[in-house]
């Protein structure tokens, strides 16, 4: 499903050929900017998995050239430099004339703020479940002294009982 703020490019021959309005507003560049500008040139060197962007990037577009399509997570950098996570898809345009250049389309979706509320949310429940646990070997000490303590005053009690019916000692 798209939404109006993905970033939808038409590429032809390794550069930027056709784009929309929020490609622009995502990436914080004119149009001028864009035109012609390779998918290459909006990447760090290297991606956060230590791979190179450059080979990364070569293997998506082949398989999109092939006719695969993509979705992948992926490190982009805004026109000011700004790196922030996005999710691409990368498909196969259509060729509307024999002999036409290949074409791929690619969509891009900002999803820093929804990765980091996911990391957020484990992180909550990673903690959460530590809480439990902690509160759990808390009750489970206390079980155990209550049955210690209960079984002293049974004991205890029994003790008390064989003592007082083996106290009286009679001199007929």
């Amino acid at each position: 499903m798209l939404f109006r703020s993905d970033a939808i490019f038409l590429v032809e021959r390794g550069t930027f050929i056709e784009f929309n309005a929020a490609a622009e507003a995502l990436f914080g560049l004119r149009r001028d900017q864009l035109l012609g500008a390779k998918p290459a040139a909006l990447s760090p060197a290297i991606q956060p998995d230590g791979q190179s962007s450059h080979d990364a990037a070569l293997h998506y577009i082949q398989r999109a050239l092939s006719g695969h399509s993509s979705r992948f997570i992926w490190q982009h950098l805004k026109g000011d430099g700004t790196p922030f996570t996005s999710e691409v898809t990368l498909a196969p345009a259509l060729q509307m004339a024999p002999g036409e250049p290949q074409r791929f389309v690619s969509v891009v979706r900002d999803v820093t703020e929804q990765l980091a509320a996911q990391q957020a949310l484990r992180d909550l429940n990673n903690h959460l479940e530590d809480r439990v646990r902690s509160r759990t070997a808390e009750l489970e000490q206390a079980l155990a002294n209550l049955q210690r303590t209960q079984d002293d005053l049974v004991r205890d009690r029994k003790s008390t009982r064989l003592n007082s019916s083996h106290g009286y000692i009679s001199y007929a």
